[in-house]
């Protein structure tokens, strides 16, 4: 198990052709140094200048992260990488309008 402390995250890195859970395949845009990943952990509120900076993410969200932000950690012979929340490109949702 792993608990991020003040605004990171813990999340596990998607295979380019990995399924969501709607069926949808996502496209694979690995290739250009970004990576999509599953938030499984998520760290207590960071602070910027005294202001509190609550997450916007919730376990079990899709994201999209440059690769060279994320720490990898390995945990029970599974690969676990770590990156500050504010290093997201994006949340994906997939089937909304």
């Amino acid at each position: 198990m792993i608990e991020p402390i003040r605004g990171k995250l813990a999340i596990r890195e998607l295979d380019p052709e990995e399924m969501t859970s709607g069926g949808v395949i996502l496209p694979d845009i690995s290739q250009e140094g970004v990576s999509r990943g599953i938030i499984e952990a998520i760290g207590p509120s960071a602070y910027n200048y005294g202001t509190e900076m609550k997450s916007q993410c919730k376990i079990g969200d899709v994201i999209a992260y440059p690769k060279r932000a994320a720490y990898p950690i390995e945990i029970d012979d599974k690969e676990i990488l770590v990156i500050n929340e504010l290093d997201l490109y994006c949340i994906i949702k997939t089937g909304e309008k």
